[in-house]
């Protein structure tokens, strides 16, 4: 198994290295699908290939702003390190980039701007100066004379709208011009073709005709000729100026179009723009990309110059089609010739395992049969001559008359378990009827029933003592400790309760689920769990307790037959406070659960000590408890300063009746949850209640050293109410301050 994961592990290295590393990924989000937006794409693309590590993610809104605002989220998700975004709109887009902006990614806005503040650069063609240049245009055309019809973008995008501002405002020169209509569309074709048939039916004439760009003209166009002819047609005009047949520069060299403005793509610019971005070099806020006019008398340059360009890019698609083939023909030979290698090694490792394997079976079989063999049969002999000495006398007492009630039901415990052990032993002895699971399965029963055997060394007097607690709780004084003991064993918990009977109001529960609802009922001051139990194990159980504020302040004493150190990092993980492996001395298990709770008492000590003696007094004390104990429950050197930074902070702002827990927090850098679950889970009390006690103590140190008034002393330690000052003092001493 070993072999076949190392083999794996070494093709998928192999594999990974020869594809080459990702050092950026750039999300591109268009707000639609057309030839110009296809044009800027292929050209990012052909750019990001003079560039090492680079990947590019393309997302198409189709118009759409929820869906844009839904791929932006979509792409940060998937881990981008730079977003270009040509947005839909100024509307919904914006909130979706903000987002991206506050989790790190870098923003280029291209062709379209938005409300969005947060973004880093925008890069983009001035679309009033091309509106306007256009208007120029039409207006010589027509020598100041004519009615237009305008075929605007769509509604909300910032092209439209600063294209007809700069249009209208160029074409307000020339009273003798009028735009009779202006109607927006979608960018598409198919949409300038619907608004001009609108537009026809509506007038008889129209001497220009200004579609936003090329694509709405072009639709404008045929519209117009499917029509009747009228007495003179229109011009028409658009924007974009790109190559290919029915684009902008088509349309102008064959006639279609009588001029149209180049709206630049620039997508090589973007990329590097946007790598000087990533890479930390310097770049401005704003890049405004030039524009120009063109008419039949340069349309057929232009096209000259487009096509050229373009058959250099498809050559350059090409040639890094082809060393992409070759890189990663040359990655699988290398790959095939590791791997013929790899596997060779493995094949002859393989055959000499199994030569020395077959050879070692030989020599062992027998031997390993018979030890084994000889192993049960000793550790069953052993087992038997102790139990058979603790089983009769056993059997004698319980013949006794004289014993009590409690002291049956105890010693009938211990019989129950003494006849399990004898039972398994037996089965140990006849182990060769046996199959080794079963065997196994009885040796574990065998070591999990180990801790019943301290049970019968109890004297007669331990029993008398340990029966008086069956009842498990001690209603005649409600001001002992409380213990919860949660276990799925009747007869751990019996005798848990028989350990701690006398010391405490000891409750019980048979799960981790019983157990969480009665540690919620009774707040407990300790609690014992087991680990491993159905409906909640123990280790859910104290996640539980540790994650709920009103009782993350408990301490939880794991105990299990588990000893591997994984298995008790995997308490400690979820916030135990000690952990005892089984078979337990229930001395140790006593003082184990003195000390936490000790622990937790001298703990809030120092929280509402007010002398440096006090605090030096009460953490030798701590150390005291602890110092032989290797456990988690040691109190951490930063608990102990953290008490002191609070009951400073307290005692520096004692008189301040606004004083509050707020301020706390913010001096300590916690919020007021985080500072009540912490103080909470090392004390028990609240800040608040922490508060009130640190002035009680120093009100009643004032009340015995000067001759100050209960008044005076009240508002000195910051109650602005004496009669709320006696009312708490009463509570907290038991005694009104006036008494001594």
């Amino acid at each position: 198994m070993i072999r076949h994961t190392l083999l794996l592990s070494l093709i998928i290295v192999l594999f990974s290295c020869s594809n080459q590393t990702v050092r950026y990924t750039i999300g591109v989000s268009q707000c639609s699908e057309d030839v110009w937006r296809d044009k800027q794409n292929q050209e990012l693309l052909t750019a990001s290939y003079f560039y090492d590590g680079v990947q590019l993610k393309f997302a198409n809104a189709d118009d759409n702003e929820r869906r844009q605002s839904e791929q932006i989220d979509s792409l940060v998700a998937e881990g981008i390190d730079l977003l270009i975004v040509s947005p839909v709109s100024v509307g919904k887009v914006s909130e979706a980039i903000n987002r991206a902006y506050d989790k790190g990614v870098k923003i280029v806005l291209v062709d379209r701007s938005t409300t969005a503040s947060k973004h880093h650069t925008f890069i983009h063609v001035d679309n009033y100066k091309v509106g306007a240049m256009l208007g120029k245009y039409v207006a010589d055309s027509l020598k100041g004379k004519g009615r237009i019809a305008e075929l605007k973008g769509m509604k909300g995008s910032t092209p439209a709208m600063m294209r007809h501002q700069g249009f209208n405002d160029a074409l307000a020169k020339y009273p003798g011009i009028e735009i009779v209509s202006t109607q927006y569309t979608t960018w598409k074709e198919e949409s300038g073709k619907a608004a001009m048939k609108e537009l026809l039916n509506k007038y008889d004439h129209f001497d220009c005709v200004f579609g936003h760009n090329d694509r709405i003209a072009l639709g404008a166009v045929k519209a117009y000729k499917e029509t009747k002819k009228r007495k003179d047609d229109p011009i028409f005009v658009g924007i974009d100026a790109l190559a290919g047949k029915d684009n902008g520069l088509d349309c102008v060299a064959r006639g279609f179009f009588d001029a149209t403005a180049i709206y630049p793509t620039e997508g090589y610019e973007v990329m590097q723009i946007a790598l000087d971005i990533l890479e930390g070099r310097q770049y401005k806020k704003s890049y405004i990309l030039e524009s120009a006019l063109v008419t039949a008398s340069n349309a057929d340059l232009m096209l000259m110059q487009a096509d050229e360009m373009a058959s250099q890019q498809a050559r350059l698609q090409l040639l890094h089609k082809r060393v992409d083939r070759y890189v990663a023909d040359y990655n699988h030979q290398q790959v095939y010739l590791v791997l013929t290698i790899l596997i060779m090694v493995l094949v002859l490792v393989s055959f000499a395992l199994i030569l020395r394997s077959i050879m070692l079976k030989r020599h062992l079989a027998e031997k390993a049969a018979n030890e084994k063999l000889n192993f049960f049969t000793q550790v069953g002999h052993e087992f038997r001559t102790p139990l058979t000495l603790v089983a009769a006398p056993l059997d004698r007492v319980l013949e006794s008359k004289t014993i009590t009630h409690e002291e049956r039901s105890l010693l009938e415990m211990m019989q129950r378990n003494i006849n399990i052990l004898l039972r398994l032993t037996n089965d140990m002895l006849e182990f060769r009827k046996r199959e080794e699971k079963d065997i196994n399965k009885g040796i574990k029963k065998v070591f999990e029933n180990i801790e019943y055997v301290e049970m019968p060394s109890l004297s007669a007097k331990d029993s008398e003592q340990a029966g008086a607690v069956m009842t498990f709780t001690r209603s005649d004084n409600e001001t002992r400790d409380v213990l919860l003991i949660v276990d799925d064993n009747e007869d751990i918990r019996q005798y848990l309760a028989t350990i701690f009977g006398d010391d405490y109001n000891v409750l019980v529960a048979n799960n981790g689920k019983e157990g969480l609802e009665m540690a919620m009922k009774s707040n407990p001051t300790v609690i014992i769990s087991d680990i491993m139990m159905p409906e909640m194990d123990g280790i859910e159980f104290c996640r539980r307790i540790k994650e709920d504020e009103n009782l993350c302040h408990i301490p939880v004493l794991l105990l299990t037959a588990k000893a591997m150190d994984h298995q008790r990092e995997e308490g400690y993980a979820v916030g135990a406070d000690g952990y005892l492996t089984k078979p337990f001395n229930s001395k140790v298990l006593q003082q184990r659960v003195m000390n936490l709770i000790r622990n937790r008492r001298l703990l809030r000590d120092t929280f509402v000590a007010e002398s440096a003696k006090e605090i030096k007094t009460t953490a030798t004390a701590i150390a005291d408890i602890t110092k032989d104990d290797v456990t988690k429950e040691q109190i951490a050197s930063a608990d102990i300063d953290f008490a002191n930074k609070f009951r400073n902070i307290v005692l520096e702002n004692m008189a301040n009746s606004d004083f509050n827990v707020e301020y706390i927090g913010e001096q300590i850098g916690l919020s007021r949850v985080q500072l009540y679950r912490k103080v909470k889970a090392l004390t028990g009390y609240s800040p608040v209640e922490l508060v009130r006690i640190t002035r009680l103590k120093k009100a009643e140190r004032l009340l015995n050293t000067t001759n100050k008034t209960i008044a005076e002393v009240a508002y000195e330690v910051g109650f602005s109410s004496q009669s709320y000052f006696t009312r708490c003092f009463k509570e907290y001493f038991g005694r009104t301050p006036s008494a001594k």
